[in-house]
């Protein structure tokens, strides 16, 4: 059916609406990958041999693997909005969205578990990078391990008992509470590693005040280094994207809608660039 004023109207704005958080994504992709090669090359100078270097080596690639994955569904949607507008058939304006929508809905499933994954893996970098702070009392990691493992549970449960839907009024309560529940036993995890972090900075407070005083130069990129190993950063970001996604409401069309698409999308994206940041960073760290 051809479009009318109005038609071609939603159909614009519905494009550039997608297409905007798709190519945010892309360009954090981009970065990811760059980073990723950086992380790459430092742990083969130190030797993949070693069992921690090629531990971190699987870990980021199995990172990659869910980033890449979950960036080419985004990129896949946007083909796919596109595919429905320029094919020439009797659907109106509304069901073409419709449509479009029920195949997104479908792939809700697969795409919550993937990032749920991501979080996960990712995670487990920061728990190492503080147990090797930690080294003389490991003990101590049981504490950001708890909170990992529900997030394991959490994802588990999710995959096993929540279905995809055409809208999200079809979730369940246990769907919706898992969904919640993965960013926040995230930010939890982190939360445990930055207190864990600041309690052996205070035990070695001078210690690290003579470190900062004598790199008077790269004082505030040592600083930097400090929050990204700490989980800090992390944490902000995930509670800014809980903010945004729960404060910023819209219709499927509309600039709320495309604000929470950005905060989702650039959410993925930084999930993978921040452990690999981490060890591109490692270098600098005040515990070396």
């Amino acid at each position: 059916m051809p479009l009318d004023d109005v038609g071609m109207h939603r159909a614009g704005l519905g494009f550039i609406y997608r297409i905007v958080p798709v190519l945010i994504a892309t360009a954090l992709f981009g970065l990811y990958i760059s980073l990723l090669c950086i992380a790459t090359r430092a742990i083969l100078q130190r030797g993949p041999k070693h069992q921690a270097n090629f531990s971190i080596l699987v870990v980021l690639y199995l990172v990659f693997l869910l980033t890449a994955s979950l960036w080419s569904l985004e990129g896949a949607q946007l083909m796919g909005l596109v595919d429905l507008l320029l094919n020439p058939n009797d659907l109106s304006t509304n069901d073409k969205f419709n449509t479009f929508y029920a195949l997104i809905a479908r792939e809700t499933k697969i795409t919550s578990i993937l990032f749920q994954c991501q979080m996960i893996i990712g995670d487990i970098l920061v728990i190492w990078r503080v147990s090797a702070i930690w080294y003389n009392r490991r003990m101590l990691i049981a504490i950001p391990l708890f909170w990992w493992g529900l997030m394991v549970v959490n994802m588990i449960v999710s995959a096993s008992f929540c279905r995809s839907g055409v809208s999200s009024t079809n979730y369940t309560i246990l769907c919706k509470t898992t969904q919640i529940f993965s960013p926040v036993l995230s930010i939890m995890t982190n939360i445990s590693v930055m207190i864990l972090t600041i309690c052996k900075a205070w035990i070695l407070r001078e210690t690290l005040s003579e470190i900062l005083r004598e790199r008077k130069k790269n004082r505030i990129f040592t600083l930097f280094v400090l929050l990204i190993e700490s989980g800090t950063l992390y944490v902000v970001m995930l509670i800014a994207d809980l903010l945004i996604t729960s404060l910023v409401t819209g219709g499927p069309e509309s600039v709320g809608r495309m604000i929470t698409c950005i905060s989702g999308y650039s959410t993925v994206q930084f999930v993978a660039i921040y452990p690999t940041l981490m060890i591109v960073v490692l270098r600098e760290s005040v515990w070396n």
